[in-house]
């Protein structure tokens, strides 16, 4: 029986590989690795629905477009994501009364929802043109800090 993958878990694992250095080496060392590699990828791009989804046939939810898009980063990919309707999934999520960002449309705000809802926007200022990009400061992936503060970590090399 195959199990069913997280996107939450599948960052972690992402993001753990490449802080030990090990990324590539576990994904383009062989045959195995590559299709590991191809079979990621094509997972987290079928977890957008609009917004993303964590899991098959599970809703749409603002932390998952870190989650999977920052996986997506760290893999070379995340321009494969449709930029726009993630960001705009995002934005529908603000809650005007309250300030902040919840996991989806209607949901009440959160600290965590707002964080990977800010963060996604962060790396994906890339992507997008100019004049559609969020006034936020660049954001180190791997780390989940700004870029300013992983540079003075010495982590400057990190995706």
């Amino acid at each position: 029986r195959q199990q069913e993958g997280h996107g939450g878990s599948t960052f972690c694992g992402t993001a753990a590989l490449t802080l030990m250095g090990k990324l590539n080496e576990v994904l383009d060392d062989d045959d195995a690795g590559m299709t590991w590699r191809r079979d990621l990828v094509s997972w987290c791009v079928r977890r957008q629905i609009g917004g993303m989804q964590g899991r098959p046939g599970k809703a749409e939810d603002t932390c998952y477009s870190y989650w999977i898009g920052g996986t997506l980063r760290l893999l070379g990919q995340d321009r494969l994501l449709q930029q726009l309707p993630l960001r705009n999934f995002i934005m529908t999520c603000q809650t005007p009364r309250f300030g902040g960002f919840g996991k989806m449309v209607g949901a009440y705000p959160d600290m965590l929802h707002a964080f990977y809802s800010l963060a996604w926007l962060s790396l994906s200022n890339e992507n997008v043109e100019e004049h559609q990009r969020s006034p936020i400061h660049a954001l180190n992936c791997t780390l989940g800090v700004r870029q300013k503060t992983a540079d003075l970590l010495g982590a400057h090399e990190l995706p």
